[in-house]
């Protein structure tokens, strides 16, 4: 079933997810409510996609899951396979933006078999490079790195400069991860230059931030600025709602690092009000998380908590649980300092606590690591030394396996760029070696073709040699008719010359040896010609061999021994046979064949 209407509503919620996303949850829902009533089972799966993807854009993962959950059981039901293997690619990005990265791998893995039995190369492989993300939040930075790259070789064979252009950031994003910020840099340059051939503004601005995050790493609070008002400037000029806010809060957290405190709060409260206008509470929970913070630094403790509470209200609503770990153990350090007015230890060590179960969920170990450091602290204030000295122990634990890691990961990495520097060299010579194979074709043809212009020029030469030959011999027949007429016995001076004249070639050329070359130069002419004109004459196909080589009627006669009218004739029957009007060209038409 078809509806022109829904048709349209669906093209409608895409054109305003970024600009509009309010609006777009509204024209999805009628889209949603309007396939129902029409009883198409299909379109009210499109529909719980396109609002599925929606709050996906606005980073509320919960509903995005609960819409693309819906839409994958339409697809299941209905037995179709690419509709299947789509949803459960939208699936899992939901899942990963929940933290749920056991179920996010399940559903791309799943989407990965399935486009593989459909042979959609590029979907399959865009699948490879969002398990390398995943494996990318587990802190798996190498295995993460060999699925991107897999995915990377498919995109450049298939010539997909979009996916290209989101690998090198995922890439790069890696890399800055692991401290390589200059490789970090060369991917993201990479993906700002395709943006740019591209003219996507929006893919240009995230590039930029990208370069801008590398250089705020590096304390290079300059350059990052420079970058980050760039890509706010392009962001702003797509109108992008989203992405001018991230932009503006990107900038102020570099005006944070270097104690523009007042600068970078004026900032988070600009691009909180947008996330809000845009609908996005992860941005605006992100803000208030980063507002926190600054107030934290000038010891403004109950405001920080203000802002804590309300990034932790937001996230629980999200279920976006390591924002949740993260609020809740700010707000426990807002609770654990002396100086504060909101000084409550006891309850600072619940709060801790709880923030050490939900790290444990999602296993973050980072998160876990600074929850039982802190606990650790409050058990030592507290002299309850027995519980300090147990989470003092499980937080040098948790440190001593994430500086393993760490050092294992290192050593990985450079694992990994010696074995891609290798393949890269192997890469370099195999690209060598096929330039070569290709520069010989390319010299090899330029060959033939000055080959093949020579036997067309000589051929054209050895045609007006003949002629001129064919020219001379006209002559001296025209001069032994002088004779005759000047002679004092004409009869007897006619017989001799007429004896005398038929020993000359009725043709002036060798038309065999002529044959021989012409079709050499043009080996389908004539079998062309005879197939669309069957009605030729030998004359006229040799007439036509000779207009092909754009001769003159004159030219022509001389080297037939024919008379310019005979020529003339013949021209006016081949055009007949041709049918070709008086506005056409012949020597065009023949060319042409």
């Amino acid at each position: 079933m078809f509806d022109e209407r829904l048709a349209a509503m669906f093209v409608h919620v895409a054109e305003l997810r970024e600009h509009d996303p309010e609006e777009a949850l509204r024209v999805g829902t009628e889209s949603l409510e309007l396939a129902r009533r029409l009883g198409d089972d299909h379109g009210v799966a499109r529909a719980l996609r396109e609002i599925g993807e929606v709050y996906d854009h606005l980073g509320d993962n919960r509903r995005a899951l609960e819409a693309f959950q819906g839409a994958m059981t339409s697809a299941v039901a209905r037995g179709n396979r690419n509709e299947i293997a789509s949803t459960a690619n939208l699936v899992g990005r939901a899942h990963r933006g929940l933290a749920q990265y056991a179920e996010a791998a399940a559903s791309f893995e799943l989407a990965l078999g399935l486009f593989t039995e459909l042979g959609d190369r590029l979907s399959a492989a865009k699948m490879s490079g969002n398990r390398g993300m995943i494996h990318a939040r587990l802190g798996e930075v190498a295995k993460a790195l060999e699925l991107l790259r897999n995915a990377r070789e498919v995109y450049v064979e298939l010539d997909d400069r979009v996916s290209i252009a989101v690998n090198s950031v995922n890439i790069g994003t890696l890399y800055k991860q692991l401290g390589d910020y200059e490789t970090a840099l060369e991917h993201f340059q990479l993906a700002y230059r395709m943006r740019e051939e591209a003219g996507h503004p929006v893919g240009m601005a995230r590039a930029l931030s990208s370069i801008g995050s590398v250089y705020r790493a590096l304390g290079e609070h300059a350059n990052a600025l420079e970058y980050l008002r760039a890509a706010l400037r392009l962001h702003g000029e797509a109108g992008h709602g989203v992405g001018i806010a991230n932009a503006i809060t990107n900038i102020g957290n570099v005006h944070a690092d270097v104690g523009e405190h007042a600068e970078a709060l004026e900032r988070f409260r600009e691009a909180g009000a947008m996330f809000e206008q845009q609908g996005d509470r992860n941005g605006v929970a992100t803000v208030a998380l980063d507002c926190g913070n600054v107030f934290l630094a000038l010891g403004s403790h109950r405001q920080a908590l203000e802002q804590f509470k309300t990034a932790l209200a937001l996230f629980s609503q999200l279920g976006e649980l390591n924002g949740v770990a993260v609020a809740t153990g700010r707000i426990a350090s807002v609770h654990a300092t002396k100086e504060s007015d909101e000084y409550r230890p006891a309850y600072a060590r619940e709060l801790a606590h709880r923030a050490l179960e939900i790290a444990g969920k999602t296993g973050n170990r980072v998160l876990m690591q600074g929850s039982h450091a802190k606990l650790a602290e409050l058990y030592r204030e507290a002299s309850e030394w027995h519980e300090a000295y147990d989470h003092l122990a499980r937080s040098h634990a948790l440190k001593e396996e994430l500086d393993t890691v760490e050092s294992r990961r290192k050593v990985e990495q450079f694992e990994h760029l010696k074995a891609v520097a290798e393949m890269e060299k192997r890469r370099a010579l195999e690209r060598a070696e096929e330039q070569s194979q290709r520069d010989a074709l390319v010299l090899h043809a330029r060959i033939l073709e000055v080959g093949l212009e020579a036997q067309r020029a000589e051929l054209a030469a050895q045609a007006m040699h003949l002629a001129r030959q064919t020219e001379m011999l006209g002559t001296f027949r025209n001069d032994l008719r002088a004779i005759v007429r000047e002679t004092g016995d004409p009869l007897a001076a006619i017989r001799r010359i007429r004896e005398k004249l038929k020993e000359l070639p009725c043709e002036a050329i060798d038309w065999t040896r002529f044959d021989a070359e012409f079709r050499q130069t043009y080996p389908d002419f004539q079998s062309k010609l005879l197939l669309r004109h069957p009605d030729l004459t030998g004359m006229e196909i040799k007439v036509c061999a000779l207009l092909r080589l754009k001769l003159t009627s004159a030219d022509i006669a001389k080297l037939l021994c024919l008379s310019e009218r005979s020529v003339e004739g013949h021209r006016l029957r081949i055009r007949r046979k041709m049918r070709l009007d008086s506005s056409s060209d012949v020597h065009t038409a023949l060319a042409a064949i």
